[in-house]
């Protein structure tokens, strides 16, 4: 995780309506009641699926059009940096 949070921008292989595609994901942060979250933003509009396939794959949330998206058993407060 630590490596994808030095990033600005990462690509990984997702699952799109059944084809294997190359999609990229830029890396933000932004200020919660919680503290500071990183999580990623998809460059193109994804079905969710591909999103959670996204976040199961990296470990790191994923926020598009509003929606928040976690790795299985994980939520907000898990990943928090309170400064």
């Amino acid at each position: 995780m630590e490596d994808i949070i030095s990033k600005k921008e990462i690509v990984l292989n997702v699952s799109v309506s059944g084809i294997r595609q190359r999609q990229y994901f830029n890396v933000k942060k932004e200020e919660t009641a919680f503290g500071t979250v990183v999580f990623l933003a998809p460059k193109k509009d994804l079905p969710l699926n591909s999103l959670m396939q996204a976040a199961e794959q990296t470990g790191v949330p994923v926020k598009s059009n509003g929606q928040w998206l976690f790795p299985k058993g994980k939520g907000l407060k898990d990943f928090t940096s309170v400064k």
